[in-house]
């Protein structure tokens, strides 16, 4: 019998495929997903590295520029980029001026002396071993008995540092020009734009010419990059550059995998620019209130008005031009208030500041009242009466007009000052030969014409022997002296405190001495010999002698009744005087000051970065930020 056998048939070619097709796009299905997890994962940790490496670096930089004695001004100083243009040329990294520029991509500053000090135990370190030493030429020096790394102390007293330490934004290699294979300028290999700080002497040969300055040498826009021999050999014979020796001194900060610090742009022309992503900026204050600081009048007994601050502060100083300074002034009555605006004067220079009155919505202005620029340019000048002010918008020197709001800027300090010398240069040439220098004086008293007051004032003013009104030209009761008591600002008074008097000395009258304030609350006791009280605010006499109310602007200084005799009843020469200094403000007691400013006191820190995936060629970018209070800027 005949066994039947089973015929067995397989997978037509057509049903492999099939199923072949169907298993890739399955597995694609799948595996896309866990292939883009891979990716964000890894991008992710990249950025998480990247994100930590910058938190460290900015946290280290905060620190060194918070300890540091003081810092370079840098921010006019360019850096050089050393990058091809859009078709590929190189400049001379040389030339300076071949290159292309950037702000604010580093800053120089000096740390405390420091030595090195070991903190092992004395079973590694030896006992008996002294543990503090000189710190040296290293960066980061080691025990000389046990080989650790040792602590870096400041030195006490406190006391500069002779090195400098500069972070900056420079190229991987400085030898070699800017590429990047992600944005495909330049040559492979990667030579991207990362952090570094280098501490050096600015004196050190290998780093400067030495015959540039010093501070042509710290401003040197090229220094990472140029090429130029400095004279020292290399161990292989070559001639070793400045860039190399740069290279060898810095430390890189900011390194992680494909992350480029700086953005490279190209203009119609093919011309490359620069935007560094590091960068150390002035920081920008908005509305910041100004804080009287002192009053002139060092004692407050001197006085019996309520005399007006005369200095003002910023919270920084450091300011860079232009700035703004609004003071807004409180009227009675329920009438608006008046604004005042120190500001950039139109068309002119950023330092060329003048003082407005603003129209009533305080945004435009109305009418310059001081021109700021003006007077710091002429107030030396032996003509100088105060008068060179604003009319309206325009300036007419020599013209009469007592300006109604003035005050002067530093603006290093940060610092307001509404007082103003009133200086009378012809008296001040003529006080060479009693002080043996330039004198600044205000006014001349001749001692006769205090005698002669005395002679005939009434018992119970014996000890008011001068007054002067000050700053209008009124005739001055029981006087007849001619004096300019005109002033040189409008409606002002005198400054307490700013006042010095000079005059014969009782003792010795031929001999001219300082004569000492005393205050003027008690007015039952006249001043010693060579004293005087100082009234501000004095009421004034009408024709009968009668007081009047008192007037803003009119002040008295009283002497002591025989302060003009020599010996008794016997009178000084006619020849002798009594100089008289004083300043004048015009500023209210109520007046509120606010000003908007650029400061390099407070240094803003932006440490940016792009990091590059290279699945995806795109950068990730991520910014932190962060302000330091510099203690003193070198300017």
């Amino acid at each position: 019998m005949k066994q039947k056998i089973q015929k067995k048939e397989g997978f037509t070619l057509v049903e492999l495929l099939v199923v072949m097709a169907l298993t890739v796009v399955i597995i694609g299905l799948v595996m896309a997903p866990i292939m883009q997890s891979f990716s964000f994962t890894r991008r992710a940790g990249t950025q998480v590295r990247a994100q930590d490496n910058a938190r460290s670096a900015l946290t280290k930089m905060k620190r060194e520029l918070q300890d540091a004695m003081y810092a370079y001004d840098n921010t006019h100083q360019a850096t050089s980029f050393y990058v091809p243009n859009q078709a590929g040329i190189v400049p001379d990294p040389s030339d300076a001026a071949a290159m292309p520029i950037a702000y604010g991509a580093r800053i120089d500053f000096v740390m405390p002396r420091m030595h090195g000090y070991c903190t092992e135990p004395d079973s590694v370190h030896g006992a008996g071993n002294p543990r503090e030493f000189v710190r040296g030429e290293e960066a980061a020096p080691h025990c000389k008995y046990d080989g650790s790394l040792l602590e870096l102390r400041p030195v006490q007293p406190l006391a500069p540092d002779t090195k400098v330490i500069r972070y900056f934004i420079g190229l991987s290699d400085p030898t070699k020009p800017y590429s990047n294979r992600y944005t495909k300028i330049g040559k492979s290999p990667d030579n991207m734009f990362i952090l570094y700080r280098a501490e050096f002497s600015p004196y050190d040969a290998k780093l400067f010419d030495q015959a540039n300055s010093m501070s042509a040498n710290l401003a040197k826009p090229n220094f990472f990059y140029d090429n130029s021999p400095n004279g020292i050999t290399n161990p292989d014979g070559t001639a070793q550059t400045y860039a190399q020796a740069w290279k060898r001194i810095s430390t890189a900060l900011v390194t992680p995998r494909d992350a480029d610090l700086a953005i490279l742009k190209f203009d119609s022309t093919g011309k490359p620019s620069i935007t560094p992503t590091v960068t150390f900026a002035p920081t920008a204050v908005k509305n910041d209130p100004l804080i009287a600081v002192t009053n002139a009048d060092n004692d407050p007994e001197n006085s019996d008005s309520d005399i007006p601050p005369v200095v003002y502060k910023s919270k920084y100083g450091n300011w860079i031009y232009p700035y703004e300074i609004t003071l807004r002034r409180k009227q009675d009555n329920n009438t608006p208030a008046i604004i005042y605006k120190a500001m950039q004067k139109a068309g002119g220079e950023k330092s060329d500041i003048g003082i407005y009155r603003m129209k009533p919505d305080g945004k435009e202005p109305d009418a310059l009242v001081f021109d700021l620029n003006n007077y710091e340019n002429t107030k030396a000048n032996v003509n100088y009466r105060g008068y060179q002010f604003g009319v309206g918008d325009t300036v007419v020197p020599g013209a009469n007009v007592l300006p109604e709001l003035a005050f002067t800027v530093d603006t290093k300090g940060g610092k307001v000052n509404f007082a103003f010398p009133h200086v009378n240069f012809d008296i001040s040439e003529k006080l060479t030969s009693d002080f043996g220098a330039k004198f600044p004086a205000s006014l001349v008293i001749p001692t006769n014409a205090i005698n002669s007051y005395y002679d005939y004032a009434p018992m119970m003013d014996r000890y008011r022997l001068w007054e002067f009104h000050h700053p209008r030209n009124r005739t001055l009761p029981y006087l007849n002296i001619d004096i300019d008591a005109s002033g040189i600002l409008g409606n002002s008074t005198v400054v307490p405190g700013l006042e010095r008097v000079f005059g014969p000395d009782y003792l010795a009258p031929a001999r001219t001495i300082p004569y000492s304030r005393v205050p003027f609350y008690d007015m039952t006791n006249e001043p010693a010999k060579n004293q005087y009280k100082l009234d501000v605010q004095h009421p004034v006499r009408n024709d009968d002698g009668e007081f009047v109310d008192d007037m803003d602007g009119t002040a008295a200084i009283y002497f002591h009744s025989i302060q003009t005799e020599y010996g008794i009843g016997v009178p000084l020469p006619a020849d002798r005087s009594i100089y008289l200094f004083y300043s004048e403000q015009n500023n209210k007691p109520d007046d509120k000051l606010k000003a908007n400013y650029i400061t390099k006191e407070l240094l803003t820190i932006n440490l940016g970065m792009r990091i590059y995936d290279a699945s995806t060629k795109k950068p990730q970018t991520m910014q932190l930020t962060g302000k330091v209070h510099l203690k003193n800027i070198a300017n």
